[in-house]
């Protein structure tokens, strides 16, 4: 590791030099003569330049090129080493990588200027080389343009003598790197142009080879299109075609073939992606390639394909390739198809998407396995908090009875595991705390408020007790609060106890924890909750408030929360006078409804005409009749 401070001195050391020559106008001393005459010495400082381990601003790549041009016009040599050194770091010593190719440009354009005058200026092999790998490596939507313009430039060089060797097939690659990495929609026609143009030259050694193919196939597989994935499996088939017929290097192998399958997985083209697998999985059993061996990578891939299409076909079909997969590995010993947590964790949440009122005891039960198998021996399909975290989402969504009782059950369980093993991989987080409180609140089985606040109550003496990963959030207190909302037995003691919890996530805000921010969801459980009161209490104004509260902290006001407004009007018991701000506030509201939710739902019109009663029955029928709209 070079010092930046020997850099940073030796280029002072070279300004002072370089000012003394030019403002005296004599001959320097004849120690310095080889200083001046001889480029090696400035190279090497340029060399340090490259390799130091940080360098100030005024020494960035674009400031110091302007200090190489001014050493040349005062006298002290550099030549084409000084420039390529500088070309090859300027990704790592720009100070800004969108500028790279206008700063090449210029390096470029002086170069071919001072060679006019000095030979040993003329732009080499490796000039061209570094310009091409810069600008492969930059992800500039310009990048590849400039790209192929200097493998045109190193073309006529070669052409015209100024350099001995024409641009390599590594050069050509690059190129095709650039697109790749441009980000551009336009990036896979031109880089197929530039594939078709090297089948075609007669230059010795240009094909398009496995690399180039491959950064093609890529290409095509990020546009998440499904013409895109179809142009990658059409050259897929045309790379088999070539590789049969000439057995040229053009060969598939598994990563063209995963790169196909993702292609189609990102789209959701689970039936193209399975095919594509049994295509590679029949090429590799006739051939014994050890280049078109199976890997996992193509297996997760197409199960991921068939999780994200979501439905009972989608999760069986995810769970069956994962079963081929072992398979293969017990029958063939294929080291590159050893279980896995990533293909297990994919069909995991193919489970979890399915909805089916059996995904939970086939998702515990993969969950199980995964943790037999780790078990016995295979390391990497150890089962993680995401394993744990999808199983409980599984069982919140289940209508099945006990669903709350077993996410808790699978919750006690990976704090267990994390406890003993102390792997961060297996800790439990917010968000799986509060996956089962919302797996006890779906379940309304007795006493599952209690459960809920007990969870609460756990995460937040954890927390006090120094584990920050059990730091209940918004959502977690939100969760509780809908609980209370929803409860059919809520009382005036509930109601406490909400506003409690709510004064409680508001002073802490104020405190500084930005996670506790209330939400939307959390006034409209309020609202819903201060809506529910019984005996002579303002239900009205009290919501009123609350939603003047989220106004001023420019939360939104959704429907929910207004429809439980009017219903807080309605059960109003208070005195007349209380009554009848109940029903001004109601009609407000009811305005405002209508403009700002396009459908208001036959329970927001319900509970605004519970409102209206006996007190405007024009109005009563006024809403009466959009509902019925």
């Amino acid at each position: 590791k070079i010092n930046c401070e020997s850099v940073e001195y030796s280029f002072e050391a070279l300004d002072e030099l370089s000012e003394k020559t030019a403002v005296e106008l004599v001959k320097p001393k004849p120690e310095l003569d080889q200083t001046l005459s001889n480029p090696k010495f400035l190279n090497h400082v340029v060399y340090c330049w490259s390799q130091s381990e940080d360098v100030p601003s005024h020494l960035h790549a674009e400031a110091l090129f302007r200090k190489l041009q001014n050493y040349r016009l005062n006298g002290l040599r550099t030549d084409i080493h000084t420039y390529n050194i500088l070309i090859n770091a300027i990704e790592d010593r720009i100070s800004d990588i969108s500028q790279a190719p206008s700063l090449i440009n210029a390096i470029i354009h002086y170069l071919e200027s001072e060679f006019k005058k000095d030979e040993t200026m003329c732009p080499t092999v490796v000039t061209f080389t570094s310009i091409i790998k810069v600008l492969s490596r930059c992800s500039l939507p310009e990048a590849p343009d400039h790209a192929e313009n200097y493998l045109t430039k190193m073309i006529e060089y070669n052409k015209s003598g100024k350099i001995d060797k024409p641009p390599c097939q590594s050069l050509y690659t690059l190129v095709l790197k650039a697109w790749s990495n441009s980000g551009l929609a336009t990036a896979g026609e031109s880089a197929e142009d530039l594939l078709h143009r090297m089948q075609n030259s007669d230059v010795p050694g240009i094909f398009p080879d496995t690399i180039a193919f491959s950064v093609v196939l890529n290409i095509w597989g990020k546009q998440e299109k499904a013409w895109a994935a179809n142009r990658a499996f059409a050259i897929l088939k045309h790379m088999e075609k070539r590789f049969k017929s000439d057995n040229t290097n053009a060969k598939p192998n598994a990563y063209c073939y995963a790169t196909v399958i993702n292609a189609y997985g990102r789209i959701g083209k689970a039936v193209e992606a399975e095919q594509v697998l049994e295509r590679f999985i029949k090429e590799y059993e006739a051939s014994e390639d050890p280049d078109m061996r199976p890997d996992s990578v193509a297996f997760t891939s197409t199960i991921n394909a068939w999780s994200k299409r979501g439905g009972y076909e989608g999760a069986i079909r995810a769970e069956a390739l994962l079963e081929k997969m072992h398979s293969l590995f017990i029958t063939t010993g294929n080291k590159m198809l050893e279980p896995h947590t990533f293909p297990f964790t994919s069909v995991l949440h193919a489970w979890a998407r399915s909805r089916e009122k059996m995904a939970a005891r086939r998702a515990e039960t993969i969950l199980m396995r995964m943790q037999e198998l780790h078990e016995s021996g295979f390391e990497n399909v150890k089962p993680n908090r995401i394993s744990y975290a999808t199983v409980i989402d599984c069982w919140a969504k289940s209508t099945e009875h006990g669903a709350a009782e077993r996410a808790e059950a699978l919750l006690n369980s990976l704090m267990s595991l994390y406890e003993q093993s102390g792997d961060i991989n297996l800790r439990p987080n917010s968000v799986t705390f509060s996956s089962v409180m919302d797996a006890w609140t779906k379940s309304r089985e007795r006493n599952y408020i209690v459960r809920i606040e007990d969870l609460l109550s756990k995460m937040e003496q954890m927390y006090a007790a120094g584990a920050h990963y059990a730091k209940p959030n918004a959502i977690s207190y939100t969760i509780v609060l809908t609980a209370h909302a929803t409860d059919p037995k809520a009382n005036n003691e509930t109601v406490e106890k909400s506003f409690a919890i709510f004064n409680k996530m508001k002073k802490l805000e104020r405190a500084g924890d930005s996670d506790l921010a209330p939400s939307t969801k959390t006034y409209g459980s309020m609202i819903r909750i201060v809506a529910n009161r019984r005996g002579q209490h303002d239900n009205a104004g009290k919501a009123k408030e609350l939603l003047q509260e989220m106004r001023k902290r420019k939360i939104v006001v959704d429907e929910y929360s207004l429809s439980y407004t009017f219903l807080a009007c309605s059960r109003t018991k208070g005195s007349r006078s209380q009554q009848k701000a109940a029903f001004v506030i109601a009609r407000s509201l009811y305005r405002e409804l209508k403009q700002t939710v396009k459908k208001p739902s036959a329970a927001s019109y319900t509970n605004f005409i519970l409102a209206c009663c006996g007190n405007n029955e024009k109005l009563v029928e006024e809403a009466y009749a959009d509902c019925c709209k």
